[in-house]
C-alpha cells in the first residue's frame, strides 16, 4: 500500500475517533434555568390570619433572590399582590398572611425568584373564618344613587345619577367619565360593544331624559347616538354580536351601525313600555308594562310569555340555560324559554338581579332593603343582608359581582361584601 494512503487512512480513523458522538451520560446533567417550588397546604386560618408556605425543591440555574408565597382574592396572585419574603435559600419554608378580611375567599400560591424570573406552585383556594358583613366601599363621586355597574378590562364603570364615574382600584376612588354629558345626567345602563360604550339615560330627581350617549375613547368623551329613537328614557341595552337591542318607555330598538340608526322592533307588544332586557340563545326577553314577551333576535313578532306569573317584572337574567324574572311578587324561575314560570321566593318588589356559575343574588325592596342568595337555582334561600340595615340604605338599585366580592349600588352610595 503506498504511503500516501496509509496515511489517509490513519487520518480518517482519527478524526473517526475524535468525531465520535459522547455518550449522553458522559455529559453533565442541565439544570432548568428557573426554579421548582410548590405550595404548603394552609393552616391555622382564622378571620384575619392564615399559615401558609411552600418548597423550593430546586434553585435553577441561577442563585436564588426571593422565596416567599402571594396572595389575593383573585385567582393567580403574583408576588405584584400581598406577598412574603422568606428569603432565598431553597427547602421548606413557612409563611404568616396578615391582614386577611372576615369571611373572605383567598387565592395563595408559593413563589421562588432567581435571575431568570419567578415560579409559582400550585394554586390553593381558603377562606377566613367568620361571617362578612356589607361595608361602604366608597361615596366616590357627588352621586350618592348608583344605578348601574359593569367592567371591562380592570376598570369598573358606574351609572349615577350624576353620569359616568369610573374606579382602577376595585372602587376605592373614582374618576368623573362625563364630558359632552349635560350636568344632572341619570345612567340607567351601560353596554359595550368593540370599542363603544353606550350609557342609556332616564328621568330622575332634577335630570331628564337624554336617550343614548357613545363614547369610544373609553368613557373620556361622549356623544348623543338618537337618531330613530322616539322615547329617550332607555333602561336597558344588550348586545348580540355587533347588533345593540334597547329598552325604552316607546319599546324595543335596534341598532345594526353602532348605534349610529334606531329601528323600533314593537310588532307584537301589547304594551311598549320596556324596562329590562336579557338574551338567552337567539331569543331576545323583554319585561313590559304588558307582561314579558320573547322575539327572535334575527327579526319577527313579540310573543307574550306570561304563564305563572303572578304580576308582571321588572328585572331579567339568564343563568345558564336558566332565565330569572324580578317582580313585585318575587323571583320567577323558567327552564322552557318562557314557556312557563314557577315562583321561586316570596321576596318583595325585587329591585337587582345577578348570577355567577350557580349562584344568584338578589335585592328586593321591603321596609329595610334585603340581599339573598341562593345555589340551587331558587329552591332554599340565605339571607346576605349582614350588617345592611345598619347603613341607612333605603333603596338598592343594582347588584354587581366582581373576583370574589359582591357590590351594591345604592341610594347612599357603593356597599360591597365578600363572598
Amino acid at each position: 500500500m503506498k504511503p500516501l494512503v496509509i496515511y489517509t487512512l490513519l487520518i480518517s480513523v482519527c478524526l473517526f475517533i475524535a468525531c465520535k458522538k459522547k455518550d449522553k451520560n458522559d455529559l453533565p446533567e442541565e439544570v432548568p434555568p428557573m426554579a421548582a417550588v410548590s405550595t404548603r397546604v394552609v393552616s391555622a386560618i382564622t378571620d384575619s390570619t392564615a399559615i401558609a408556605g411552600g418548597n423550593v425543591s430546586s434553585g435553577g440555574s441561577s442563585a436564588l433572590t426571593a422565596v416567599g408565597v402571594c396572595w389575593d382574592k383573585k385567582p393567580n396572585p403574583t408576588i405584584n399582590s400581598s406577598h412574603t419574603n422568606n428569603g432565598a435559600s431553597a427547602g421548606d419554608f413557612v409563611s404568616q398572611l396578615i391582614n386577611l378580611k372576615v369571611g373572605t375567599t383567598y387565592y395563595v400560591r408559593a413563589y421562588a425568584t432567581n435571575a431568570s424570573g419567578t415560579s409559582y406552585g400550585e394554586e390553593l383556594a381558603f377562606k377566613t373564618s367568620g361571617i362578612a358583613k356589607w361595608k361602604l366601599l366608597s361615596k366616590g363621586p357627588p352621586a350618592e344613587d348608583f344605578f348601574t355597574l359593569e367592567q371591562k378590562g380592570s376598570t369598573l364603570y358606574a351609572g349615577t345619577s350624576e353620569g359616568v364615574y369610573t374606579s382602577v382600584n376595585d372602587g376605592v376612588s373614582w374618576t368623573a367619565k362625563n364630558s359632552g354629558m349635560t350636568t344632572n345626567t341619570a345612567i340607567w345602563t351601560l353596554a359595550f360593544s368593540g370599542d363603544n360604550i353606550f350609557a342609556g339615560t332616564g328621568v330622575w330627581s332634577g335630570a331628564g331624559q337624554q336617550g343614548i350617549f357613545r363614547s369610544g375613547d373609553n368613557g373620556n368623551s361622549w356623544s348623543l347616538v338618537n337618531n330613530g329613537l322616539a322615547d329617550l328614557n332607555v333602561g336597558s341595552i344588550v348586545v348580540s354580536g355587533s347588533t345593540l337591542f334597547a329598552a325604552t318607555w316607546a319599546g324595543v330598538y335596534k341598532s345594526t351601525d353602532a348605534g349610529n340608526s334606531w329601528t323600533a322592533m314593537n310588532s307584537g307588544l301589547s304594551d311598549v313600555k320596556a324596562y329590562s332586557l336579557a338574551l338567552l340563545g337567539s331569543n331576545l326577553f323583554a319585561t313590559t308594562a304588558g307582561g314579558v314577551f320573547v322575539i327572535s333576535t334575527s327579526g319577527g313578532s313579540w310573543t307574550a310569555v306570561n304563564n305563572g306569573l303572578i304580576n308582571f317584572p321588572y328585572e331579567l337574567l339568564v343563568i345558564g340555560t336558566n332565565l330569572y324574572a324580578g317582580a313585585p311578587s318575587g323571583i320567577y324561575i323558567s327552564t322552557n324559554n318562557g314557556a312557563t314560570w314557577t315562583l321561586t321566593s316570596n321576596h318583595e318588589i325585587i329591585t337587582a338581579l345577578v348570577g355567577k356559575g350557580s349562584n344568584l343574588y338578589t335585592a328586593s325592596a321591603t321596609s329595610s332593603p334585603k340581599v339573598h342568595f341562593s345555589n340551587d337555582n331558587g329552591a332554599t334561600w340565605t339571607d346576605r343582608s349582614d350588617g345592611m340595615g345598619l347603613l341607612n340604605v333605603n333603596l338598592i338599585y343594582c347588584l354587581y359581582i366582581m373576583d370574589n366580592e359582591l357590590f351594591a349600588g345604592t341610594d347612599q352610595g357603593i356597599y360591597v361584601i365578600s363572598l
